[in-house]
C-alpha cells in the first residue's frame, strides 16, 4: 500500500510510482490550530500515469494546477480539470490517473498534525 500525505522524506523530485514524481516546494510552520506544519508540494503526473489507490496520511488540500487529473476519492469517481480544488481527510483514500497527453499537476497542501 502506498501512502500520500507527509512521507518522512522531503526530498525535491523524489519518484514514487513510474510516471510520477513528488516536488517539495517548502515547508513552513502553522498557527492553526491542531497543525504544527504546512508542506507544500506538486505531484507531476505523465500522460498515462497514475497512482494506486491510496490512503491519506495527512488533512490536505489539492488543485490541478496543469492538465486534467481523473480517478476516484473515497470510493466515488471524480474529474479535476485545470483549476479544480479538492480536499483529503486523514484517512480517506484516493486513486489518481492523468489521462491527457500532457503532463499533470496537483498542487497539494499537506496540513500536518502537531
Amino acid at each position: 500500500m502506498v501512502i500520500f500525505g507527509s512521507s518522512p522524506s522531503g526530498h525535491t523530485g523524489e519518484m514514487h510510482m513510474p510516471g510520477v514524481e513528488r516536488k517539495v516546494l517548502k515547508e513552513v510552520e502553522s498557527n492553526i490550530p491542531g497543525y504544527a506544519n504546512i508542506r507544500i508540494r506538486d505531484v507531476i503526473f505523465q500522460p498515462g500515469a497514475s497512482t494506486p489507490m491510496m490512503t491519506m496520511e495527512n488533512d490536505m488540500v489539492c488543485e490541478t494546477t496543469e492538465g486534467h487529473l481523473e480517478g476516484t476519492k473515497d470510493g466515488q469517481p471524480f474529474t479535476a480539470p485545470k483549476g479544480t480544488v479538492w480536499t483529503c481527510q486523514k484517512g480517506g483514500t484516493e486513486m489518481t490517473t492523468n489521462k491527457g497527453s500532457t503532463i499533470a499537476i496537483m498542487h497539494v497542501i499537506d496540513l500536518l498534525p502537531a
